[in-house]
């Protein structure tokens, strides 16, 4: 603490706001990672499956369709229900933007 106030007092105006923003942003996001880690665990287990195999094995739906042998349109389907959840669960956002918005579509 001591060393912010050195920083400030030295022409650090604005170091204490940048830090505190910050340092807001990631309790919020670590807010959000628990919240998306307990709304994902919430998914039906063929959800996930295409969710996690589309965003973290970066998947194309063709991939996951034949990787889980089921047609594509299935794929589709899950992955837009996962999203859909994970948006309501997140209040209105969607993990796969990080922006706000209707959780209709």
């Amino acid at each position: 603490m001591a060393r912010l106030v050195e920083l400030e007092r030295l022409g650090g105006e604005g170091f204490t706001d940048e830090l505190a923003d910050r340092v807001a942003a990631q309790v919020s996001a670590e807010a959000m990672k628990r919240r998306l880690a307990k709304a994902v665990a919430g998914l039906s287990a063929d959800q996930r499956d295409v969710l996690l195999l589309v965003v973290l094995a970066d998947l194309t739906y063709e991939e996951v369709a034949q990787a889980l042998d089921v047609p594509y349109g299935t794929v589709c389907s899950r992955f837009s229900r996962s999203r859909t959840k994970l948006r309501e669960a997140l209040g209105g956002v969607d993990p796969m933007l990080g922006q706000e918005g209707p959780t209709d579509g």
